[in-house]
């Protein structure tokens, strides 16, 4: 069962793949596609329909989901997605507990996942979407892909307390990163430092303290 009529009857009823200790429909769904099997793609296409669904519930779950095929569907076709319904999203709050403010940050979180360099209209999305008040969550993967030009605008965008965007830049952008953003508040916990190599962890520590 892979078509788009079941994905979308589990994510409205929860009665395609059922499991015992699921807590949400979308759940199921998530299980089925890690299980894989023939149908699989057909699934992945069907929750792609679903991102765009009338019935919040669906969509909502759909977006749930997404991280799971987020990168199979690509950066560029889910920003398409967004921009050309944004309503369906923007300012509009899902139908079920999730740690997202609106479906809008959902789909972000899931385009900057999925997002690669050569993927011009979707890191411009992003840059747009840091301004909202979600934003911060997408400030790790713009390190990662857009590395310049989130060092650019470090001293607006990057928080003071954010230690994390440093993970993903290059030891140079760390250094330049410390610098733009000025004093950082407190210190990050030892276990943070071990992402990096000795040498350089003890230097980002002092330039940390330094600031």
């Amino acid at each position: 069962m892979s078509g788009t009529h079941d994905v979308r009857r589990q994510l409205e009823h929860g009665s395609v793949w059922q499991d015992r200790d699921a807590v949400d429909n979308y759940d199921g769904l998530v299980r089925a596609l890690r299980d894989g099997g023939a149908g699989r793609d057909g699934m992945v296409e069907a929750l792609a329909a679903c991102l765009t669904d009338a019935n919040l519930l669906v969509r909502s779950g759909a977006v749930a989901a997404l991280p799971e095929v987020a990168v199979e569907l690509g950066a560029a076709r889910l920003c398409e997605v967004v921009q050309q319904h944004l309503a369906l999203f923007r300012d509009v709050r899902p139908a079920m507990r999730l740690s997202i403010a609106d479906l809008e940050e959902g789909m972000a979180q899931n385009i900057a996942k999925a997002a690669r360099p050569e993927d011009a209209t979707a890191i411009e999305y992003l840059r747009e979407s840091v301004h909202r008040p979600w934003g911060k969550c997408l400030l790790f993967h713009l390190a990662a892909i857009d590395g310049e030009w989130l060092l650019e605008r470090a001293a607006e965008l990057v928080p003071k307390d954010y230690f994390g965007v440093l993970i993903p830049l290059t030891q140079e952008r760390r250094r330049r990163l410390i610098a733009a953003v000025g004093p950082f508040h407190g210190m990050p916990p030892e276990y943070f430092w071990k992402q990096f190599p000795a040498a350089e962890a003890e230097e980002l520590k002092r330039l940390l303290s330094e600031r």
